[in-house]
This record gives structure tokens, sequence and C-alpha cells, in this order.
């Protein structure tokens, strides 16, 4: 491996995961890779932490006079980043292959209708670099919601964009039957007030990001003549690459994420089933 970037938070928790986490973290990529570059960024300080990156990604692509491949960990990565890497790399040209891999997590339990919260204070919705879409006023707005266990935060924030139709790419089956339950009582509120029938709730597992973007191929909701379209990426992560998918092979939606002003401290342990999704940008020749 050539260079091996570690994307470090000055958020710690208070019982020390981080720290020892990270310092394995170090040792690994430090063995793997003939390049160890650490990116010291505040979880919330997202376009900081995104063109960090993306110039590691065009310094290894000028250094090796190709387009480069690129192995992503999004277990613990934002979506945001994700979305962004992809997105700028194939629209540059510097990206040949992603690989991402993500380990499925065991989300605390909590009593019906209570909600797992990851965020504090009020979220804002920022477009993905290299995912700002087009908008014309004249045109009525769809907002595609990926949901997940946040469903009133979800409501605050689609309700701020007061949409013409809202469509739900929905986590099911889930990860487990117990989280699809969950998401679906955490999003009641949201489906109700939008009255959203079941024709434009698509479904696919939670896991499985190759799944939910055929799914949306075949459902096809976006009536891109009339409509200013938006992706809100508030489900899962393999939904919302999914949904980045989607974004890069069609007419350009907007693509938007919620940040909070603090991230919560939640300790997630991983379930030991791992997922593995290549995309391949078979315009670049090799």
């Amino acid at each position: 491996m050539q260079r091996a970037v570690l994307v470090l938070y000055d958020e710690v928790d208070p019982d020390g995961y981080r720290k020892k986490n990270d310092a394995l973290l170090e040792t690994f990529m430090r063995q793997i890779a003939k390049e160890y570059v650490p990116l010291q960024h505040k979880a919330t300080a997202l376009l900081e932490t995104s063109l960090g990156i993306f110039e590691q990604m065009m310094e290894a692509s000028t250094h090796l006079g190709r387009p480069i491949d690129v192995l992503l960990d999004a277990s613990t990565c934002q979506r945001y980043h994700i979305l962004a890497v992809l997105a700028n790399g194939f629209r540059s040209g510097i990206l040949r292959r992603i690989s991402v891999f993500y380990a499925e997590g065991d989300y605390p339990a909590g009593e019906v209708g209570l909600e797992v919260v990851f965020g504090e204070g009020v979220w804002k919705s920022i477009p993905v670099p290299g995912m700002e879409g087009e908008y014309r006023p004249d045109k009525s707005l769809l907002y595609c919601v990926s949901v997940g266990f946040e469903g009133h935060k979800t409501l605050r924030v689609v309700a701020r964009a007061d949409p013409d139709r809202v469509v739900l790419v929905f986590p099911k089956p889930g990860i487990t039957a117990e989280y699809e339950q969950r998401t679906r009582i955490a999003n009641k509120a949201l489906i109700e007030q939008y009255a959203i029938p079941e024709s434009s709730i698509i479904s696919a597992h939670a896991g499985d990001a190759v799944g939910a973007w055929a799914a949306m191929a075949e459902a096809s909701v976006e009536n891109w003549p009339e409509e200013n379209c938006v992706y809100l990426l508030n489900g899962t992560k393999p939904h919302s690459l999914a949904m980045g998918l989607r974004a890069v092979t069609t007419h350009s939606p907007a693509v938007l994420y919620s940040v909070p002003e603090a991230y919560r401290v939640v300790n997630i342990p991983a379930r030991g089933v791992f997922w593995r999704y290549d995309v391949e940008n078979l315009a670049i020749p090799g």
C-alpha cells in the first residue's frame, strides 16, 4: 500500500477507548503502508477534513502518475466523507476503484419508541462536496430520505425544507428484526405527516448498498424534468452509499448530510458481520 490516511478527531471518549484504538490503527497503518498520514480535526469540521482527504488522494495520484485505488473503512466514518471520496474521486478522474468496508454494529437497546441519539443540538443539512446538485425555483421539490433511528430529528430537517413530496429508503429487512421495528416506530410521524404511501417507501436490506442502489433504480421515483431532487442521508451507511451511487450515475440531485452541533459518545460494539462493496470506474482504462 502506497499511502494510509488516518482521520483522527479532537473529541475523545472519557473511558479511553479512542486512545487505545487510535494507537492500534496507527501501528497497523505504519506496518502496511509506505507513507502514513494522520489528519486531525474536530468531528464537526467536515469540509476541512474532506479537503484534507481529497488533497491526499490528489497527491497520491500525482505521485503514481495514474488514477488510484482506495480502500475506505466506513464503519466509523461519517457518510459525508464516504460520498465525498466517491463523487470527487470519480468526477475528477483520479479514482479508478474504491472498496468500501463496513462492520455491522450492535446498537444499544432501548425502550420501544425511544430513539438512539448520536448527535446533540440542532441538525444542519449541508451538501456533500461534489454533490451540490442543480436547483430551479420553478420546479417542485422531492426529498428522498434514507431513514434510521433518529426519526424526530429527520422529521424536523424535512419539515424545514417544506418539500412537495417525500420518498423513503427504508432498511427492510433490518440488521435485526428489532432494528427494523425501531426504525419504523422512530419514523412513524414522518410517514404520517407527509402521507407517504407504501409505494413511496423503497425497501432494501440495511447492510446491502448494491441492493439498495438496485431498488432505487427499479423504483425510479424521481421525476427529473419536473422536480428538484434532494437525497437526505439519515439512514444506514450502506444506504447512504447506494444513494451516492445513484446520484453520480443519474441527473445530479443534491445530496445532503445532517450534521449536529456536536457528536455524542455512543458505545457500539461490532456484531462480527462485515460487508465490502467494490466500485470501479469503467471509463478509466485498465
